[in-house]
This record gives C-alpha cells, sequence and structure tokens, in this order.
C-alpha cells in the first residue's frame, strides 16, 4: 500500500468536492476558507481545477507568486494562503495536458509551496472523479472531504459517484452542502445526505451578491451561513 503523506505543518486537509462541475465547488470552497480565516484559523485554499481554476479571479489576485529555495511562495490575501495554476499561467492560455503531466502538476501545487503552518489546507478539486482525485487521495492523507451539490435530480447523479469515490478511498466525508438551494426543482442535498448517511451542512441560495462580489474579487464568506462542518 502506497504510504500517504501530511504536508509539513499543516495539520488538516479538507477536499471540496461534486464530481459534477457547475455547482459551486469553488464558491463554497472559497467561503469555508473565509469563514476558518475570520474565526482566527491559519488557512490555506489550493485550487487544484487544473484546467479550469476560478479561484485567483474570485480573489481578485493577478500577481505570480515567488519561488524560494525550490519552493513556490503562496499569495496571501484576506488572511489565506492561496496556489493556484490560474496564477503560473497566462489567464487566456489553455493548458493542454494529458493525465500524467496533470497529476504531477497537482502535487507540485501541494507539496511545491511553501505552506508554513497551517490549521487547515481546503483544496478545491476539479469536476470528475478522474486522475487528479485519484492523486490526491493515493498521495496524501485527507482530514475530511465536503460534498456539493444543486438541488436537481441531474445533480444527484455525478455526485453520488463522487460520494462513492471517496468511500472507496476511505476518506471521511464531513457532510452536503446545497449550493443554489430553492432555484431549482428537486432536494438533492437532502436526498443524498439521507441515503448516505451523511450530514447536511447547509443549503445556500442564489444570492446575487455572491456572484457579483465573485466577479469583483471581492469577499463572499459573509453572504452566506456558515458552512463550516460540527462534530
Amino acid at each position: 500500500m502506497k504510504i500517504k503523506h501530511k504536508l509539513d505543518a499543516v495539520s488538516k486537509i479538507l477536499l471540496v468536492a461534486a464530481g459534477k462541475g457547475g455547482v459551486g465547488k469553488s464558491t463554497i470552497a472559497l467561503c469555508l476558507a473565509e469563514q476558518l480565516a475570520a474565526q482566527g484559523a491559519k488557512v490555506g485554499l489550493a485550487d487544484a481545477d487544473i484546467y479550469g481554476p476560478s479561484i485567483p479571479m474570485m480573489l481578485g489576485i493577478t500577481q505570480k507568486p515567488d519561488a524560494i529555495n525550490g519552493k513556490i511562495i503562496p499569495i496571501e490575501t484576506r488572511g489565506i494562503k492561496v496556489i493556484s495554476m490560474g496564477l503560473l499561467t497566462p489567464p487566456e492560455s489553455a493548458i493542454v495536458w494529458r493525465g500524467p503531466m496533470a497529476n504531477k502538476a497537482i502535487l507540485q501545487l501541494l507539496s511545491g509551496t511553501a505552506w508554513g503552518e497551517l490549521d487547515y489546507l481546503i483544496i478545491d478539486t476539479p469536476p470528475g472523479t478522474g486522475d487528479i482525485h485519484i492523486s490526491i487521495l493515493e498521495n496524501y492523507h485527507i482530514d475530511g472531504v465536503m460534498i456539493v451539490t444543486t438541488p436537481q435530480k441531474v445533480a444527484a447523479n455525478d455526485v453520488v459517484k463522487a460520494i462513492d469515490l471517496y468511500k472507496k478511498f476511505n476518506a471521511t466525508i464531513m457532510g452536503i452542502v446545497e449550493n443554489m438551494s430553492g432555484a431549482f426543482a428537486g432536494s438533492a442535498g437532502n436526498d443524498l445526505a439521507r441515503a448516505n448517511g451523511i450530514k447536511l451542512i447547509a443549503q445556500v441560495p442564489i444570492i446575487s451578491a455572491i456572484s457579483e462580489n465573485a466577479d469583483a474579487g471581492q469577499p463572499i464568506g459573509h453572504l452566506i451561513e456558515s458552512v463550516i462542518p460540527r462534530g
């Protein structure tokens, strides 16, 4: 069995995942990071969506990170240390990499960044249940996974596959957040929680200020009810 590693001085690694794209993983990941930082925690946020990174725009970050002694120095803003492939490549450039190259890149982002002392490192995962997810799960000790869905059955059909993936790797699923709650027919958050014995952490409605602030690189954590898992 492959040995799983903890990152130096990082107390807990948390994943935000869904399996499906477009459900608001990055929004919830950033919200979680902001809320934890507001409580005084030392927080890092790694954008693991190699092909479609959103976190730099949502945080209003445009500068390229420096490197010292072979380690990337994360950009710090709002009390959060941030790294993303979107900070290392031009924003208009497509990343045209096959799986092995993407796997290498995500491991470099995580292990090649000088995070310093962190209470939490939050990893915003890409859509799907493929190479990048497996690489993270195989190489690192993950302390918890937060699952994000929207209300529709079509979302639940993909999200349930992500739940199955994390269960197969014996990862602790902390709970489910239903994003865009009430905007569409369905009750996927409640349904998935009941069917899988998982807590429903929050139901987040569509709030126009969330998307407006995210587009403008302004804080969003105060606009959303707490998504910090309890227990």
